[in-house]
């Protein structure tokens, strides 16, 4: 399944006989949800966890939070990252890192639809956990 942006344009005045068209909004990308091919970190799984446990940082604010936050990411056609949202977290400076982190996460793979590259929509849960 993917995300298309549509504009619906509706032909006729009468209210009885107006039909309904869908068109594809051309002026706007197309975001994909579902593709052939899923974005993938270059190296794969095992390097992105090897990837998230080196660089992503600790807020320096004192603080003792636990838990994961998940971020909502775009992976554009050339594998670059955009769109950054966090849409579950529980600690505002934590949150912070997590968006910086994965707006400085280098290139991916893009996702493909019929051998060619599309901008896709992921999301990535990062987890935050104490160490002693």
């Amino acid at each position: 399944m993917s995300l298309a942006f549509c504009q619906l344009t509706f032909a006729g005045t009468n209210p009885d006989k107006t039909k309904a068209s869908i068109r594809q909004d051309t002026s706007k990308p197309i975001l994909y949800l579902d593709t052939d091919r899923i974005p993938k970190f270059k190296g794969g799984t095992a390097a992105l966890k090897k990837y998230i446990q080196k660089n992503l940082k600790w807020p320096n604010e004192g603080i003792d939070y636990e838990g994961t936050i998940i971020a909502s990411l775009v992976v554009e056609k050339n594998g670059k990252i955009s769109n950054v949202f966090i849409v579950q977290s529980a600690c505002p400076p934590c949150e912070r890192e997590a968006k910086k982190f994965v707006l400085n996460m280098p290139d991916w793979t893009p996702g493909t639809v019929n051998n060619h590259a599309v901008r896709t929509l992921i999301y990535l849960p990062l987890e935050f956990k104490l160490v002693e």
